[in-house]
């Protein structure tokens, strides 16, 4: 009776060669395992294959990805704000000039670069003027 129970268990595996046979015995007896062992345990591994990243590195590489998205959050708030200020500072050179300022500007054309670069106090107040 109790053979026929275990018989329904059973499964025959008919292999491609002998040398294929010998090939999984000395596979099973390198493992510390029977042939039967270790055929299921192939089968169960073909079925449910393993992650092919550790679960340890999976977390950290996770947690190192939320730490990247954060700084990148970040980082982009900073370059709005960085934006921001260099709009307040392009609008803040278009100026009024105060009447001096102007007189200098105005009459610039009337030098070469040269001239500029090489102007003194004195050149300048005569410019003031």
């Amino acid at each position: 009776m109790g053979w026929k129970s275990d018989q329904r268990r059973y499964v025959f595996l008919y292999t491609n060669s002998r040398e294929q046979k010998a090939r999984y015995e000395e596979l099973a007896k390198a493992a510390g395992t029977s042939l039967n062992k270790f055929l299921l345990s192939k089968i169960e591994d073909g079925l449910n294959p393993k992650p092919a990243i550790d679960p340890k590195e999976l977390i950290a590489l996770q947690e190192e990805n939320k730490k990247l998205r954060n700084e990148i959050k970040v980082s982009r708030i900073l370059i709005s704000r960085y934006e921001e200020d260099l709009k307040k500072v392009e609008v803040a050179t278009v100026v009024q000039f105060d009447d001096t300022t102007w007189n200098i500007i105005q009459n610039l054309d009337k030098f070469t670069d040269e001239d500029i670069i090489n102007l003194n106090t004195e050149q300048l107040e005569t410019l003031k003027n």
